[in-house]
């Protein structure tokens, strides 16, 4: 069965900023908004009671506390001198922040259930919050889905954008690390930022990367820790009580892309990984039924021996090695349990989408036939971009 094509989504590039002087005295009555949202980031104090208020009806008391507000950076490195390129990236260090503080307001106040999953990361929190209940049905996912929404939400919504020449690649893998978001000029790392909790402030420095050490600039964008009694006692906000018009368009524009991307995964590599996977699952398993040397052991031994829940089973282990034989790579398995989860989550999104129905070999078998099912947090390893980097375009 053919994949319908999802729509071509064309990149118009952004308007550039028009950089606004400083008005002399600084309190001029006829400054333009640009102005005088410059004056307030420069120096909140300095505004005029007329100014506040023009800031207030035009953007409202919570907007103006994100626009002044300073950028919560922690763990900053300078390792190496940026050549110029200070600016740039600590321009994009402070929205970043902006954006993270604005994400992580959205789900304080959960409006985040207003705003459109534009990946798998997403979806997972918004389908574990009940919206007749109010509250969340997995308390200890929560924390963590919240973090990875943040990350989407400002990584693909928001999009803050960078000058300097820099371009802005996600969740790139790294030796053993996978920076958030990782800034560079002319294909070489200038930065790598995570963005993080502030209960996990200081982790980047115990991950196995030597880049956070030698990157010339390194930070932790941190957030305040949500808690789950806190949220369960707060309402859902009406719609209406914010105008997202233009983010709702962002959020439109960037599923699109995602779609249009997962697509072109699915139409060059459905059938393929579709089917090795399905041969992983029955070649495993004719083996343990074939495999006379364990017939005579006891169940309990059988089920510590092939059982999926255990750590290095030998399910696992045949599984990794008729994978390995037929990609040419050791695979991870948390990475493997990643692209799994993951490539599910785009077969799923796609029926919804294009109301088609894919071939049965698209639906590949879950973890737990993989004999993956150990893997119980595979979202650390980040099922997109190992999706990415396993299914190349």
């Amino acid at each position: 069965m053919p994949i319908k094509q999802a729509p071509q989504i064309q990149n118009t590039p952004s308007k550039p900023r028009t950089a606004v002087a400083n008005p002399q005295n600084g309190r001029s009555p006829h400054l333009t908004l640009p102005a005088l949202l410059q004056r307030a980031q420069l120096d909140p104090r300095a505004l005029t009671p007329q100014e506040q208020q023009t800031l207030q009806q035009t953007l409202g008391n919570r907007a103006i506390g994100q626009t002044i507000i300073q950028p919560k950076l922690e763990n900053t490195s300078y390792n190496k001198p940026l050549n110029g390129l200070q600016t740039a990236v600590e321009n994009y260090a402070g929205a970043l922040s902006t954006a993270v503080e604005d994400a992580r307001s959205m789900i304080a106040t959960k409006y985040f259930v207003h705003i459109p999953a534009i990946d798998g990361y997403m979806q997972s929190l918004c389908d574990n919050f009940d919206v007749h209940t109010n509250k969340f049905k997995d308390g200890a996912a929560m924390p963590r889905q919240a973090g990875y929404w943040i990350e989407s939400y400002v990584t693909k919504v928001v999009a803050p954008a960078v000058g300097g020449g820099l371009n802005v690649i996600l969740q790139a893998k790294r030796g053993n690390s996978r920076p958030d978001v990782i800034l560079q000029f002319k294909g070489t790392d200038i930065a790598w930022l995570d963005i993080t909790s502030t209960v996990s402030e200081g982790h980047i420095f115990d991950k196995d990367s030597s880049g956070w050490f030698g990157t010339p600039y390194v930070t932790e964008v941190t957030y305040d820790g949500l808690k789950l009694n806190a949220l369960n006692t707060v309402t859902i906000p009406d719609k209406s009580s914010k105008d997202i018009s233009g983010l709702l368009e962002r959020a439109k524009e960037a599923y699109k892309k995602q779609l249009a991307w997962e697509t072109a995964v699915l139409e060059k590599h459905g059938l393929h990984f579709g089917s090795m996977m399905h041969n992983v699952y029955l070649y495993i398993k004719n083996l343990a039924v074939k495999d006379t040397n364990e017939m005579g052991m006891e169940d309990e031994e059988l089920d510590e021996f092939y059982s999926p829940d255990s750590p290095g089973n030998r399910f696992q282990n045949l599984a990794l090695s008729f994978i390995e034989d037929k990609i040419k790579k050791k695979p991870d398995p948390r990475e493997l349990a990643a692209v799994v989860m993951y490539w599910q989550t785009m077969v799923s999104r796609y029926e919804k989408q294009f109301g088609a129905k894919l071939p049965p070999i698209y639906h590949i078998p879950g973890k737990k036939e993989l004999g993956l099912n150990w893997v119980t947090d595979a979202s650390s390893a980040d099922g997109e971009p190992l999706t990415r980097e396993w299914f190349p375009l």
